[in-house]
């Protein structure tokens, strides 16, 4: 798993966390399936751009460069 690939996930869980949020919440509000959130959160898989986008969007961010931008700043932070 990559460094970015790591700190999307982390992104991910931190949104999640300040929004009191579940994965089967993030699930059934993407229209993403629940396995299928998690295996990728816990780093078995890779995210697609368009999943990336749709959590974003679900995190009211304009998108996946947004999400994406703060993965980058987790990255940092852990640094």
């Amino acid at each position: 798993m990559t460094s970015l690939t790591k700190s999307i996930n982390q992104a991910i869980r931190v949104n999640l966390t300040r929004r009191g949020m579940s994965q089967q919440q993030l699930s059934a509000q993407t229209g993403i399936g629940f396995d299928y959130i998690s295996k990728h959160i816990n780093g078995h898989r890779v995210w697609s751009i368009e999943d990336i986008d749709k959590i974003a969007k679900t995190f009211e961010m304009e998108g996946a460069a947004e999400l994406l931008a703060s993965a980058k700043d987790e990255q940092r932070l852990a640094a």
